[in-house]
């Protein structure tokens, strides 16, 4: 199954067999990416880049699943030299994973909402 959109690839999906595992997966990969990029916007008020590490770590790894390329590599710089960059560049960075993962989530839960079938 070669559904592929320019910025993601839902080539994983072919490890799932039925239609509502693969929406609970897309559903689960979203919840949980909104959840992780709100840590990273809290842990950088707190001023905790460790957390702020480790959150953009915990995002490439699903971010990579389903190969969005345009949010994987800001998100590894993030996560790889957080203590060179400032606040400033670090929320510019979060908002940029922020702005591109919202791309993918708004197409995928249109796949969603139209029982698309994955």
């Amino acid at each position: 199954m070669k559904i592929n959109n320019n910025n993601y690839s839902l080539d994983i999906l072919d490890m799932v067999s039925s239609q509502d595992d693969k929406k609970e997966l897309l559903t689960t990969f979203i919840s949980e990416s909104q959840l992780c990029i709100k840590k990273l916007y809290e842990e950088l008020q707190n001023r905790n880049l460790k957390q702020v590490s480790f959150y953009a770590h915990k995002l490439k790894t699903s971010f990579k699943l389903f190969q969005i390329r345009e949010i994987y590599n800001p998100i590894e710089e993030l996560e790889i030299n957080i203590k060179t960059f400032s606040e400033i560049e670090i929320s510019e960075f979060i908002n940029e994973i922020d702005l591109a993962f919202n791309k993918v989530k708004n197409d995928l839960n249109e796949k969603i909402e139209n029982s698309y079938s994955f």
